[in-house]
């Protein structure tokens, strides 16, 4: 049987298997954590697995709707809606200790509540752009990357800074080194979209659908196994005590 590559639905099929077979590997891998650090490879697998359910949604054309000539997935959008936040709980995980020992409460607290309120004005933003007329969609996309900008100055500029506050230099990497692996994954986003069939309808659909599976099977599955691989490396060079998470154990 031959396999179309031209296709929609191929590209959300490959969506569908490749989150449902990334979830299988993260929740093997999530079983050799310590248990005190187990709460991070469930993250990823939550992230995952809530993936693996929008593309099979996609993949059988469920919650699709016809907006100014083109297909909507509105199950993207939900996915993304649920997703995004989880990414950048688990960022701010791995980048800052626990707020119980964090001498930062609220400092971390408010980062939290900051970058997810952003995050979900960003995919808001981005779905209204996607509904409204053609003549409306660019002030709609423009709010949506500018959310975007905001999140990674965050990031990069008050959470690392942060970072490098509290922990040892090999946890405040680790976060670094993730971050950037997201954020560089999360800018090709906007740019598919404007590219899109909601955008400019440069590229076709099939090229969209395939770039988008190829981008969130990225930035979720592997961040998902380059955020367990890290905290095992980490769990090696600080050796926690018992019933202490090796991100609490990395405080200064």
């Amino acid at each position: 049987m031959s396999i179309n590559l031209d296709t929609v639905s191929y590209w959300l099929a490959f969506g569908a298997i490749g989150m449902s077979l990334g979830s299988l590997a993260i929740l093997a891998l999530t079983s050799k954590l310590r248990d005190e650090d187990r709460h991070h490879g469930y993250v990823a697998l939550a992230i995952t697995l809530v993936a693996a359910t929008s593309y099979f949604a996609m993949w059988q054309n469920v919650g699709d709707i016809t907006v100014n000539g083109h297909t909507l997935q509105l199950a993207r959008y939900i996915d993304w809606t649920i997703t995004t936040p989880l990414l950048l709980f688990s960022l701010l995980a791995v980048g800052l200790p626990s707020i119980r020992s964090s001498k930062s409460a609220w400092t971390t607290g408010g980062l939290l509540v900051a970058l997810i309120g952003l995050d979900v004005f960003m995919i808001a933003t981005g779905l209204i752009a996607s509904v409204v007329n053609t003549d409306q969609q660019m002030p709609w996309y423009v709010f949506s990357c500018l959310a975007l900008v905001v999140i990674t100055l965050l990031l990069y500029n008050t959470v690392y800074k942060l970072s490098k506050k509290l922990l040892k230099p090999a946890a405040s990497r680790l976060y670094i080194n993730l971050t950037v692996f997201l954020t560089i994954l999360w800018v090709a986003y906007p740019i598919v979209w404007i590219l899109g069939g909601t955008g400019t309808s440069t590229i076709t659909n099939v090229s969209e659908n395939m770039a988008y599976a190829i981008l969130d099977i990225t930035a979720k599955v592997g961040f998902g196994l380059l955020l367990i691989a890290g905290l095992m490396d980490l769990t090696g060079k600080i050796k926690p005590k018992k019933d202490v998470s090796t991100i609490d154990a990395s405080a200064k």
